[in-house]
Protein backbone atom coordinates (compact mmCIF):
# COMPACT_ATOMS: atom_id res chain seq x y z
CA UNK A 1 0.00 0.00 0.00
CA UNK A 2 1.51 3.54 -1.16
CA UNK A 3 1.20 5.37 2.10
CA UNK A 4 1.42 9.61 1.76
CA UNK A 5 2.57 11.58 5.10
CA UNK A 6 1.61 15.19 5.31
CA UNK A 7 1.25 17.87 8.00
CA UNK A 8 -2.34 17.06 10.22
CA UNK A 9 -4.88 19.82 9.49
CA UNK A 10 -8.15 21.05 11.03
CA UNK A 11 -9.75 19.00 8.19
CA UNK A 12 -8.16 15.63 10.29
CA UNK A 13 -10.19 16.64 13.19
CA UNK A 14 -13.02 14.17 12.58
CA UNK A 15 -10.67 11.29 11.94
CA UNK A 16 -8.38 11.68 14.38
CA UNK A 17 -10.28 12.08 17.39
CA UNK A 18 -12.50 8.63 16.29
CA UNK A 19 -9.35 7.00 16.09
CA UNK A 20 -8.24 8.01 18.80
CA UNK A 21 -11.40 7.31 20.72
CA UNK A 22 -11.31 3.86 19.54
CA UNK A 23 -8.25 3.47 21.56
CA UNK A 24 -10.06 4.88 24.52
CA UNK A 25 -12.72 2.20 24.49
CA UNK A 26 -10.82 -0.67 23.60
CA UNK A 27 -7.12 0.04 25.03
CA UNK A 28 -5.06 1.53 27.56
CA UNK A 29 -3.34 3.40 24.64
CA UNK A 30 -5.16 6.21 25.80
CA UNK A 31 -5.45 7.53 28.93
CA UNK A 32 -9.01 9.37 29.16
CA UNK A 33 -11.90 7.11 30.24
CA UNK A 34 -14.61 8.46 28.20
CA UNK A 35 -14.49 9.09 24.51
CA UNK A 36 -13.87 13.19 23.69
CA UNK A 37 -15.49 15.55 21.38
CA UNK A 38 -13.75 16.97 18.30
CA UNK A 39 -12.88 19.63 19.85
CA UNK A 40 -10.59 17.57 21.93
CA UNK A 41 -8.33 18.16 18.32
CA UNK A 42 -7.09 21.77 18.65
CA UNK A 43 -5.56 21.00 22.25
CA UNK A 44 -3.78 18.37 20.88
CA UNK A 45 -2.47 20.65 18.08
CA UNK A 46 -2.04 23.02 20.62
CA UNK A 47 0.13 20.61 22.44
CA UNK A 48 2.54 20.04 19.37
CA UNK A 49 2.93 23.84 18.46
CA UNK A 50 6.44 24.49 16.74
CA UNK A 51 6.72 20.48 16.56
CA UNK A 52 6.12 18.05 13.93
CA UNK A 53 2.54 16.67 13.80
CA UNK A 54 2.25 13.94 10.49
CA UNK A 55 -0.84 12.41 9.33
CA UNK A 56 -0.66 9.17 7.28
CA UNK A 57 -3.35 8.86 4.44
CA UNK A 58 -4.00 6.14 1.69
CA UNK A 59 -4.53 7.60 -1.99
CA UNK A 60 -8.33 7.41 -1.39
CA UNK A 61 -7.01 10.27 1.25
CA UNK A 62 -8.43 7.95 4.22
CA UNK A 63 -6.49 8.78 7.60
CA UNK A 64 -4.60 5.66 8.71
CA UNK A 65 -2.92 7.00 11.56
CA UNK A 66 -1.27 9.97 12.86
CA UNK A 67 2.28 10.99 14.97
CA UNK A 68 2.89 14.39 17.16
CA UNK A 69 5.70 15.51 18.69
CA UNK A 70 5.16 17.77 22.05
CA UNK A 71 7.15 19.03 24.58
CA UNK A 72 8.54 16.37 27.53
CA UNK A 73 8.50 18.64 30.83
CA UNK A 74 8.83 22.38 31.18
CA UNK A 75 12.17 21.81 32.48
CA UNK A 76 15.74 23.06 31.51
CA UNK A 77 17.67 19.73 31.53
CA UNK A 78 14.60 18.44 29.17
CA UNK A 79 14.45 21.29 26.58
CA UNK A 80 15.66 19.48 24.10
CA UNK A 81 13.46 16.29 24.73
CA UNK A 82 10.22 15.38 23.14
CA UNK A 83 7.68 12.76 23.26
CA UNK A 84 5.85 11.27 21.06
CA UNK A 85 2.31 10.58 20.37
CA UNK A 86 1.37 8.27 17.69
CA UNK A 87 -2.30 5.68 17.12
CA UNK A 88 -2.64 3.90 14.01
CA UNK A 89 -6.03 2.57 12.24
CA UNK A 90 -6.41 -1.32 13.64
CA UNK A 91 -6.85 -2.32 10.02
CA UNK A 92 -3.89 -0.71 9.14
CA UNK A 93 -1.62 -2.08 11.57
CA UNK A 94 0.82 -5.11 10.15
CA UNK A 95 1.50 -4.31 6.80
CA UNK A 96 4.63 -5.33 6.35
CA UNK A 97 6.36 -2.13 7.27
CA UNK A 98 10.31 -2.61 7.23
CA UNK A 99 12.32 -1.87 10.89
CA UNK A 100 15.04 -0.69 10.28
CA UNK A 101 17.90 -2.92 10.58
CA UNK A 102 19.59 -0.85 13.27
CA UNK A 103 16.30 -1.22 15.39
CA UNK A 104 17.02 -3.56 18.63
CA UNK A 105 14.74 -5.91 20.19
CA UNK A 106 12.15 -8.70 19.82
CA UNK A 107 9.49 -8.22 16.96
CA UNK A 108 5.88 -9.23 19.01
CA UNK A 109 3.24 -7.33 17.30
CA UNK A 110 1.68 -10.73 16.14
CA UNK A 111 0.51 -10.73 19.95
CA UNK A 112 -0.77 -7.35 19.86
CA UNK A 113 -2.78 -8.56 16.63
CA UNK A 114 -4.34 -11.49 19.39
CA UNK A 115 -2.03 -14.10 17.25
CA UNK A 116 -0.46 -16.67 18.96
CA UNK A 117 3.39 -16.76 18.42
CA UNK A 118 6.78 -17.09 20.14
CA UNK A 119 7.49 -14.45 22.81
CA UNK A 120 10.34 -14.24 24.95
CA UNK A 121 10.45 -15.73 28.82
CA UNK A 122 11.10 -12.44 30.60
CA UNK A 123 11.67 -9.09 29.13
CA UNK A 124 14.73 -7.19 29.59
CA UNK A 125 14.59 -3.84 31.41
CA UNK A 126 17.46 -1.24 32.39
CA UNK A 127 18.07 1.94 33.53
CA UNK A 128 21.41 3.69 32.77
CA UNK A 129 21.62 5.66 35.77
CA UNK A 130 20.52 9.03 37.08
CA UNK A 131 20.83 10.70 34.37
CA UNK A 132 19.75 14.04 35.71
CA UNK A 133 22.74 14.40 37.86
CA UNK A 134 25.15 11.64 35.52
CA UNK A 135 25.78 10.76 39.18
CA UNK A 136 26.93 6.65 38.98
CA UNK A 137 25.61 3.61 41.46
CA UNK A 138 21.97 3.96 40.17
CA UNK A 139 22.15 1.89 36.90
CA UNK A 140 20.72 -1.84 37.48
CA UNK A 141 19.39 -4.62 35.11
CA UNK A 142 16.77 -6.60 35.59
CA UNK A 143 14.26 -9.09 34.20
CA UNK A 144 10.32 -9.55 34.36
CA UNK A 145 8.11 -12.25 33.00
CA UNK A 146 4.57 -12.86 33.54
CA UNK A 147 5.12 -13.35 37.79
CA UNK A 148 8.35 -12.06 39.05
CA UNK A 149 11.12 -8.82 38.64
CA UNK A 150 14.29 -9.47 39.33
CA UNK A 151 17.06 -6.82 39.29
CA UNK A 152 20.69 -5.97 40.30
CA UNK A 153 21.57 -2.38 40.90
CA UNK A 154 25.18 -1.74 40.41
CA UNK A 155 26.04 0.55 43.62
CA UNK A 156 29.23 1.76 43.93
CA UNK A 157 29.72 3.31 47.13
CA UNK A 158 28.57 3.18 50.75
CA UNK A 159 25.38 5.56 50.22
CA UNK A 160 24.82 3.48 46.68
CA UNK A 161 25.96 -0.64 47.79
CA UNK A 162 25.31 -3.02 44.71
CA UNK A 163 22.41 -5.15 45.54
CA UNK A 164 19.56 -7.74 44.63
CA UNK A 165 15.81 -7.61 44.38
CA UNK A 166 13.27 -10.00 43.80
CA UNK A 167 9.54 -8.86 43.61
CA UNK A 168 6.89 -11.18 42.99
CA UNK A 169 3.87 -8.48 41.03
CA UNK A 170 1.55 -10.54 41.81
CA UNK A 171 1.33 -11.54 45.49
CA UNK A 172 3.20 -8.10 45.46
CA UNK A 173 1.82 -5.67 43.26
CA UNK A 174 3.40 -2.34 45.16
CA UNK A 175 7.04 -4.35 44.97
CA UNK A 176 6.97 -3.65 48.96
CA UNK A 177 8.59 -6.90 49.69
CA UNK A 178 12.36 -8.65 48.35
CA UNK A 179 11.96 -12.06 47.84
CA UNK A 180 16.38 -12.31 47.15
CA UNK A 181 17.01 -13.12 50.40
CA UNK A 182 14.72 -16.19 51.02
CA UNK A 183 15.90 -19.77 51.06
CA UNK A 184 12.95 -20.79 49.34
CA UNK A 185 13.39 -18.75 46.39
CA UNK A 186 17.13 -19.68 45.71
CA UNK A 187 16.76 -21.85 42.60
CA UNK A 188 14.52 -19.01 41.06
CA UNK A 189 17.43 -16.62 41.67
CA UNK A 190 19.40 -18.46 40.70
CA UNK A 191 17.47 -19.11 36.87
CA UNK A 192 16.94 -15.36 36.56
CA UNK A 193 21.08 -14.45 37.29
CA UNK A 194 21.79 -17.02 34.57
CA UNK A 195 19.03 -15.46 32.09
CA UNK A 196 20.41 -11.74 33.08
CA UNK A 197 23.57 -12.52 32.14
CA UNK A 198 23.18 -14.53 29.19
CA UNK A 199 21.17 -11.88 28.11
CA UNK A 200 23.78 -8.86 28.78
CA UNK A 201 26.42 -11.58 26.89
CA UNK A 202 24.20 -11.44 24.12
CA UNK A 203 23.72 -7.29 23.79
CA UNK A 204 27.37 -7.22 24.83
CA UNK A 205 26.31 -5.26 27.98
CA UNK A 206 29.06 -4.63 30.54
CA UNK A 207 27.11 -3.01 32.76
CA UNK A 208 29.27 0.49 33.10
CA UNK A 209 28.38 3.62 35.08
CA UNK A 210 26.12 6.37 34.31
CA UNK A 211 28.64 8.31 33.47
CA UNK A 212 30.19 6.30 30.64
CA UNK A 213 27.08 6.99 28.76
CA UNK A 214 27.56 10.51 29.17
CA UNK A 215 30.80 10.16 27.69
CA UNK A 216 30.06 8.20 25.04
CA UNK A 217 26.34 8.61 23.97
CA UNK A 218 25.85 12.24 24.35
CA UNK A 219 27.52 15.04 23.21
CA UNK A 220 27.86 16.74 26.46
CA UNK A 221 24.82 18.87 25.97
CA UNK A 222 22.42 16.22 27.07
CA UNK A 223 21.67 15.41 23.47
CA UNK A 224 21.69 11.66 22.48
CA UNK A 225 23.76 11.43 19.75
CA UNK A 226 24.76 7.70 19.69
CA UNK A 227 23.36 3.99 20.61
CA UNK A 228 24.82 0.07 21.30
CA UNK A 229 25.25 0.00 17.85
CA UNK A 230 26.84 3.17 16.90
CA UNK A 231 26.55 6.98 16.42
CA UNK A 232 22.77 7.68 15.14
CA UNK A 233 22.67 9.09 11.71
CA UNK A 234 22.54 12.95 11.15
CA UNK A 235 20.62 13.20 8.06
CA UNK A 236 23.10 15.49 6.32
Amino acid sequence: MHIQLAAITAADARAAIDLFNHYVLHSFAAFPENPLPEAFFDRLLEATRGLPAVAARDPSGRLLGFALLRPHIPWPTSSHVAEITHFVAPDSTGLGTQISKGVEGVDLSHLARGHAGAEPEAALLMNTGACALWQDGHEWRALRDKRFTCAVFRGGSNNLPRKEVLFDNVADLLQMKNLAGEPAQASRRTRYRDMLAARRTQLNDTFPASSWYRDRWTDGNRRIIAGASGPFPTGR
